[in-house]
């Protein structure tokens, strides 16, 4: 390994450390949005996710842990990622893509469900939009956000903002969250199974 290998390694590590540690200091803001995917669930609701590039695989991630399984053998939690192909780009090549994620909200979300937005930013107009529909729908929204939450972050009943400068250290931090998430909701809905 050269110097500059060296150097690259051990920095992208050290970063990663400080973006997980920052979790920490979420715990209250993680809780809430537990209690609003519980809450969903035990009515016969729905957690939906979405977002862009990165985030958009994050949103992806985040469901199929809650569908299929987390830790533990258990019914699936309903939840859907708003990333089909043929809907977004149909939608896109009849109207506009930066409404793509809105529609979607505007056909299935009810005052039952909790919306996941995944970004980074936090300012992303199409992200903006379909959270605002969110909340005229009556559901519970969930930022997944970084550096100050962006425009997001007002508009959101619950912001999970992991304050890192860089795009990568956010969305690995974010990795640890959806992580907590499943397992707190797994461990709430099936108390039986519980795990640490």
């Amino acid at each position: 390994m050269s110097i500059l290998e060296k150097d690259i390694f051990n920095t992208h590590v050290t970063d990663c450390i400080e973006a997980i540690k920052a979790v920490y200091a979420m715990e209250a803001d993680i809780i809430k949005a537990v209690d609003a995917c519980e809450k969903t669930a035990r009515s016969g609701g729905v957690i939906y996710a979405f977002g862009n590039g990165g985030s958009a695989c994050e949103a992806i991630h985040l469901v199929e842990e809650l569908v299929a399984r987390y830790l533990m053998e258990r019914p699936g939690i309903k939840a859907q990622h708003f990333l089909d192909g043929a809907t977004m780009t149909c939608w896109g090549n009849d109207y506009d893509f930066i409404d793509s994620f809105k529609r979607q909200v505007e056909t299935f979300v009810t005052e039952k469900d909790t919306v996941f937005a995944f970004s980074t930013s936090g300012n992303s107009e199409n992200i903006l939009r379909s959270l605002k529909s969110a909340n005229e729908k009556g559901a519970t929204t969930v930022l997944m956000g970084g550096r100050d939450g962006g425009k997001a972050k007002a508009i959101s009943t619950v912001g999970l903002i992991v304050n890192a400068p860089r795009t990568m250290r956010i969305q690995e931090a974010h990795m640890l969250i959806v992580h907590l998430i499943c397992h707190l909701l797994e461990n709430r809905l099936y108390p039986e199974k519980a795990s640490s």
